[in-house]
């Protein structure tokens, strides 16, 4: 039994030596594409934008247009990050 327990400390060493070295799992990055979020943002900001051209509304007309640009200002720069770098 004790030729048995001076093996299994040595292995067990490397186990835990083997287990310390792996690297996590790389994270996944984003797909270039809008993500949902940014799908139904974009809807409602159209929505926005109509109601804001049907009534008038000057101010609603802009903000929607300020969120259109964002939505795609953010999905352009995980596409090609150097077209925002300064």
């Amino acid at each position: 039994m004790g030729k048995m327990m001076r093996s299994a400390v040595p292995a067990a060493a490397a186990c835990a030596l083997l287990a310390a070295c792996l690297q996590p799992a790389p994270l996944q990055p984003l797909p270039p594409g809008p993500t949902p979020d940014e799908v139904a943002g974009y809807s409602r900001a159209q929505t926005q934008y109509r109601s804001g051209l049907a009534s008038g509304n000057g101010d609603l007309v802009t903000k929607a247009t300020d969120t259109f640009s964002q939505i795609a200002r953010e999905v352009l720069s995980r596409q090609d990050p150097s077209l925002f770098g300064v």
